[in-house]
């Protein structure tokens, strides 16, 4: 059982078509031993696509 939860987020422009985004998920037991007794972190590149006459239906 977690007693509390942090989420830190990160974001990085890295051109005008990419971004990339990181999220830690920190968790923390009811038992006060460490500061973090879990951490998820997640790692999303997110890419668009340049379509000029408009590809898409």
């Amino acid at each position: 059982m977690f007693f509390r939860t942090t989420v830190d987020t990160y974001a990085r422009i890295k051109s005008p078509y990419e971004v990339h985004v990181v999220i830690t998920f920190g968790y923390r037991s009811r038992e006060f031993d460490k500061a973090t007794d879990a951490t998820i972190r997640y790692t999303l590149f997110l890419q668009q696509g340049y379509c000029p006459f408009g590809c898409y239906p």
